[in-house]
């Protein structure tokens, strides 16, 4: 049985005609009477009944091989058109900016994934604070950028897509021998006398941090900033500083010496594959973002 037989039965079964079925599959009734015979002989049922010659009539285990002929043929439709994208796609060069967390949310591995399977795809990594990011992803200089949507503000929604890939919490890191480390959740009030460590302007952090102080109407102390979390680590442990972290980037860092808090009133952020609407004709690009949306709606020991 093959799947052009299932096809042939289920048109039939649409037309409740032979002759017309035969025409439409450009061969003869007898030809087709007899694949159909075929089939009923393979199974051992009998799924059309040609007892009222005007009109053949659906039998109930006809109905429910009917059934299960159109699953089988949907999934290889989609079975066709998926190969057929993967030979279209022979060859592909994308440029991909990004900031600097991706380890930290798995997008390592899955863009790992992606290399291993179209190896015929050359993927180019540009790590760039967000700011920079955006500015070459204006300027189309890049195919898509993995960033913050707290950086996103400026992109315009009627020329750039965007595709969620993860949502993290803006967190406060003390040092365990703060005397606030017992709390649960902070305010700012509560921190308003202490010196921040920070990232970098333009990682979409310090940028957060300035609204949150401003909003409250309280100074930001910064005392130093820095593109490496670690160096920030390392820095406030045993100290009377403080910084802000998203907590998946932090989480990597911590240890016995640092204590993690959330803030009285939450702050949550998303990883956005940003992309133009321009780009998103490129075979490659589009394939890379299905892949994308498809493992970061998984958990990351489902990574193959």
């Amino acid at each position: 049985m093959t799947i052009d037989d299932l096809k042939s039965f289920m048109l039939v079964c649409r037309l409740h005609s032979f002759s017309t079925a035969a025409v439409e599959l450009s061969m003869t009734q007898s030809a087709l009477s007899k694949r159909l015979q075929a089939i009923q002989q393979e199974v051992g049922s009998e799924f059309i009944s040609t007892e009222n010659r005007r009109q053949i009539l659906i039998t109930e285990s006809g109905k429910v091989f009917y059934r299960y002929a159109q699953r089988i043929v949907s999934s290889y439709d989609e079975l066709e058109q998926e190969l057929k994208a993967y030979r279209e796609l022979k060859k592909g060069n994308l440029q991909i900016g990004r900031v600097p967390v991706m380890s930290q949310y798995g997008l390592t591995k899955i863009i790992n994934i992606f290399e291993r399977s179209y190896p015929q795809i050359d993927i180019h990594l540009n790590e760039l604070e967000g700011n920079d990011l955006l500015m070459v992803l204006k300027a189309g200089e890049i195919d898509a950028g993995i960033i913050r949507d707290i950086q996103t503000k400026t992109i315009d929604n009627n020329h750039f897509n965007s595709y969620t890939l993860d949502r993290d919490e803006l967190k406060v890191v003390l040092p365990a021998n703060d005397s606030l480390n017992n709390k649960k959740r902070i305010s700012i009030e509560e921190l308003a006398n202490y010196q921040v460590i920070s990232l970098e302007s333009g990682s979409g952090i310090y940028e957060k941090m300035v609204e949150i102080y401003n909003n409250a109407g309280i100074p930001l102390n910064v005392g130093f900033k820095t593109t490496h979390i670690e160096t920030i680590m390392g820095m406030i442990k045993n100290s009377d500083q403080i910084t802000f972290l998203f907590k998946k980037s932090a989480m990597p860092f911590m240890n016995k010496q640092l204590v993690m808090l959330s803030l009285d009133q939450p702050i949550y952020s998303n990883l956005e594959l940003i992309c133009p609407r321009e780009n998103q004709h490129k075979p490659a690009l589009t394939k890379f973002i299905e892949y994308m949306k498809k493992y970061t709606s998984e958990p990351v020991e489902s990574y193959p």
